[in-house]
């Protein structure tokens, strides 16, 4: 029970629990970002009157490989060995990745959020 400092299951469950939320949040953000290029050089090819291209398919499969790398391994890095990540309780709703001491902040806020959301929003508001 969460009010009393312990889990149905343990911590493995918060863990699970971190991964797809985390796994979620950050496939979503980075698929924008790959829509949001293609869709800029589909509105600049309009506006210069020159034919797009569209990616082949394997280029498209890379870059949703290289998203879901990135969401991968954002996902697993509270459990990595070294990194001061841990998932916990946030108010009690979902357990994601958490600051805890001095190291962890500086991770998560060096690292973790700007690889979360700080880059790929910025990747976004550069393609408009």
């Amino acid at each position: 029970h969460r009010f009393h400092g312990t889990w149905s299951g343990g911590s493995a469950h918060c863990d699970v629990q971190s991964f797809y939320v985390t796994f979620g949040f950050a496939a979503s953000i980075w698929m924008n970002v790959i829509m949001s290029r293609e869709t800029y050089l589909m509105a600049r090819s309009a506006r210069n009157a020159i034919p797009y291209v569209p990616l082949k398919t394997s280029a498209v499969m890379m870059r949703i490989a290289i998203a879901y790398g990135i969401s991968l391994f954002l996902a697993t890095s509270h459990n990595i060995p070294g990194l001061p990540l841990r998932a916990n309780a946030v108010y009690g709703l979902a357990c994601v990745a958490l600051q805890e001491d001095r190291a962890s902040t500086w991770v998560f806020w060096l690292f973790f959020a700007p690889m979360l959301l700080a880059i790929p929003l910025l990747l976004v508001f550069w393609h408009f």
